[in-house]
């Protein structure tokens, strides 16, 4: 019994100290909405684009966008579960939210609600205007067709296509993530504007990509093979 009590304690005060290390607070004016869209592929939902800009924090644990209120105070979008195992600093990531729009209004106005798991007690959330009003918009964000991800066919059986914006046929790095945040696949020297991903031994699941060139704000998405 007393040996029983020993492990259970140690293990209580391991995961205690798990939480703290991990846990971190982000400045939320160090956050941007950088873009808003209508997903081509899926019609119901929006395509949000966050930059995040805080370097005091490694990442944010477990984002997701909880609600989006529109100037009328009406709920225009609103998920509860998490897309994304983090968010890195100096990176503008694309969240896919439900929506009852069916189009983006004329000079939108909005709040979006950005919710992160600190483990201490629990969640943090930032509130944050769209459009960003912290000067980030100009330095940080990337025009509108840039933050543009074509991810095709999705799910996947075989292989998928990723779509993106690259006009100067810059020098991209594909890194792809499993659901552990372990690299599984990189693809380097792509100059073009498409890149085809091939399933070959990956499992069936969900995995995350990244997107990366010198100089230029790392693009992001999500694909689910089957």
């Amino acid at each position: 019994m007393k040996t029983l009590y020993k492990y259970l304690l140690t293990f209580g005060l391991l995961l205690i100290l798990h939480s703290t290390v991990s846990a971190q607070i982000a400045n939320c004016d160090d956050f941007c909405v950088t873009d808003i869209q209508i997903d081509t592929i899926n019609k119901n939902s929006l395509l949000v684009s966050i930059y995040m800009g805080d370097t005091s924090v490694t990442h944010i644990n477990y984002p997701f966008i909880d609600v989006i209120i529109d100037d009328n105070g009406d709920t225009i979008a609103s998920d509860v579960s998490f897309e994304f195992y983090a968010q890195l600093p100096q990176t503008n990531q694309t969240y896919e939210v439900p929506t009852v729009l069916n189009l983006i209004p004329i000079n939108f106005n909005c709040t979006v609600k950005l919710v992160y798991h600190t483990f201490l007690p629990d969640e943090t959330a930032c509130v944050l205007p769209f459009p960003c009003t912290n000067g980030l918009t100009a330095t940080k964000a990337l025009d509108a067709n840039s933050r543009k991800v074509k991810i095709y066919p999705n799910p996947a059986s075989q292989y998928v296509t990723i779509e993106f914006y690259n006009p100067k046929q810059d020098s991209y790095t594909l890194t792809l993530y499993d659901a552990q945040q372990h690299i599984v696949k990189t693809i380097t020297g792509v100059t073009n504007n498409k890149v085809i991903l091939e399933k070959e031994n990956l499992t069936n699941g969900l995995y995350l990509f990244e997107l990366l060139s010198s100089g230029q704000v790392p693009i992001t998405g999500k694909l689910t093979f089957k």
